[in-house]
């Protein structure tokens, strides 16, 4: 090497030790007691650390820094500090009214190590810890913060825990403006990277971008508002794409993320559904979210579910298609229904007021002792009324087509059935006189609170049998007048006949049979003996449907009861409470 070019090192090595020497002192004598004073100022609470150094470029180096809250918990520590000085900033803070923080143009933090938790009142510790801007001062820090390496512990309310490791990035701070970083970190365990922007004279004014291999759901869900009848309490949330933006405090949002695991609850009224299993993909877009190739399990019923759910400020709308093979109606109800059902469901309306239109197929449906072997149909459920339409129910050998409406909260219903060949005892067997046989024709029920007030139709019954009176056949016409269910009854009894008239009311009836040539052999287990002859009666019964009084006049002839016979015999009966 030239003994020129050894001059011009020398110089070069001369001049940087000069500007160094004349930097060092005016650092010591300023900007030392200025970073003090900063450090010192700037939170509620306290920062300590072992020595403070100052590099031969003017950077005031802590190290070994603790930072404590004004409740002396511990906040942080950090191995070391490097705050970096814009000395021209200098002359302003000495000469006039101007904040220290003008002259730190960057920090550096090598190994942090911070703790944040959630106060009962939703808010956070450290938005609290650093003090507001001294209003007498101007000036403010618009600089860069870095990071290498650093760990955060963060604990909800709920005493959830989260742990960041190996987080590195830098922030651009502008006090006055827009901020904006970039960061990466591991998120237990699972690796994020984090950059956006954030207006710092409107807070809740930010753009975020998150980006995640796979990030434990309930960690991710514990920092996002949601209704409080709806909780997410575990699963992984995958390849995550996600963007977040607040204008004014509404978020908007975009991107896509599938999700497995998923666990959580959800509470309609006294209801409370467990949901575990949840694996798909959500796409979003503004107030828009996409569910596609999604399964969950909701009270350990399995059910697919895709479509699209809008946000509202009060309510979700939903536009979502549900598709289950085999869903126990136990399970999802608390109306006393069980049985087996499948089938595809659209669900519509809000969260709030949701409509279903469902087209179902079960196996064994019972409610309140009432069995059915086979339902097909179309279901519809909107506002609290429920609508059955061209539904076909399976009994034993017999069938029913129905189509009607119940009203969930009152009870009420209306129903029109077309009935073949279909077994009475299935449908009265939890009355007090269950009726036996099989019946054909179409009815039109009412009812009010559960119970049926009206019966409109004809029905032609066979083997017709009550508390073991058999009917050999029965015609009954049903019309409806002066708010009350008028009916004509004709049968016969082996050689024997019999008609009838009268209404029921409210659930009560008043009629009037009359019979002749009844056979008594038919009779004989009301009357507990073995009888024959025939007998000729005229009866009246009332009161309430299952339970009514019956009084009335019976004649016969040639009647042989006991050994005894009878030529004639005339006497009056009455039948109260199931007494004859």
């Amino acid at each position: 090497m030239t003994r020129k070019k050894w001059c011009l090192i020398g110089a070069a090595i001369l001049g940087l030790s000069g500007i160094g020497a004349s930097i060092n002192p005016i650092a010591q004598t300023y900007v030392a007691p200025m970073v003090k004073e900063q450090v010192n100022n700037a939170i509620n609470g306290s920062v300590n650390y072992d020595s403070l150094r100052i590099n031969w470029n003017g950077d005031v180096v802590l190290t070994d820094v603790t930072i404590k809250d004004r409740d002396d918990h511990l906040v942080g520590t950090a191995r070391e500090v490097a705050v970096g000085v814009k000395l021209s900033a200098l002359p302003s803070i000495i000469t006039s009214n101007t904040s220290g923080a003008t002259a730190i143009s960057s920090v550096i933090v090598e190994a942090p190590d911070l703790h944040i938790w959630q106060l009962a009142d939703g808010s956070w510790s450290v938005e609290k810890l650093v003090k507001p801007s001294d209003p007498n001062k101007s000036g403010s820090f618009d600089g860069s913060i870095t990071i290498h390496d650093g760990r955060v512990a963060v604990r909800t309310k709920d005493g959830l825990k989260r742990n960041v490791e190996s987080l590195d990035g830098t922030m651009a701070l502008n006090m006055g403006g827009m901020s904006k970083g970039a960061f990466t970190a591991d998120v237990d365990g699972s690796s994020v990277v984090l950059n956006g922007t954030i207006d710092m004279d409107h807070v809740s004014n930010f753009d975020l971008f998150v980006q995640a291999d796979e990030i434990d759901t309930a960690g991710f869900m514990s920092f996002v508002p949601l209704r409080q009848d709806l909780s997410v309490t575990g699963g992984k949330l995958q390849d995550l794409h996600l963007n977040v933006k607040s204008e004014d405090g509404n978020y908007i949002m975009s991107g896509n993320v599938g999700f497995k695991g998923l666990t959580g609850t959800y509470k309609r009224g006294n209801t409370i559904y467990n949901i575990t299993d949840g694996t798909g993909r959500i796409m979003l877009n503004h107030d828009q979210i996409v569910i596609s190739r999604s399964s969950w399990r909701v009270n350990d019923q399995v059910a697919k579910v895709n479509g699209l759910v809008t946000l509202g400020k009060e309510e979700e709308y939903l536009n979502l298609n549900v598709v289950a093979d085999k869903v126990a109606l136990e399970a999802l109800t608390d109306v006393g229904i069980t049985g087996v059902v499948g089938g595809r469901a659209h669900i519509g309306g809000t969260t709030v007021a949701p409509r279903v239109d469902a087209t179902i197929s079960s196996d064994g449906i019972s409610y309140k002792g009432y069995y059915v072997d086979r339902v097909q149909g179309d279901i519809i459920y909107d506002d609290g009324l429920v609508r059955l339409e061209n539904t076909r129910l399976s009994v034993g050998e017999g069938n029913a087509k129905v189509n009607g409406q119940y009203v969930v909260d009152t009870g009420d219903f209306d129903a029109t059935v077309k009935a073949q060949h279909l077994p009475l005892d299935t449908f009265t067997k939890e009355m007090a006189t269950p009726i036996t046989g099989n019946i054909d024709g179409e009815v039109r029920i009412l009812g009010k609170n559960n119970q049926v007030t009206d019966v409109v139709g004809a029905v032609e019954g066979r083997q017709i049998g009550i508390r073991g009176v058999v009917v050999d056949a029965a015609k009954a016409n049903f019309t409806h007048s002066d708010n009350r269910t008028n009916l004509t009854l004709v049968g016969n009894m082996g050689d024997g006949a019999f008609s009838g008239y009268g209404y029921i009311q409210n659930g009560n009836v008043d009629a009037t049979i009359s019979g002749n040539a009844l056979p008594l052999t038919s009779l004989s287990p009301i009357i507990g003996q073995d009888v024959d002859g025939t007998l000729n009666t005229s009866i009246t019964i009332k009161g309430v449907l299952d339970n009514p009084n019956v009084t009335g006049t019976v004649w016969g002839q040639e009647v042989h009861y006991k050994g005894a016979r009878f030529d004639n015999i005339h006497g009056d009966i009455q039948l109260d409470n199931h007494v004859l």
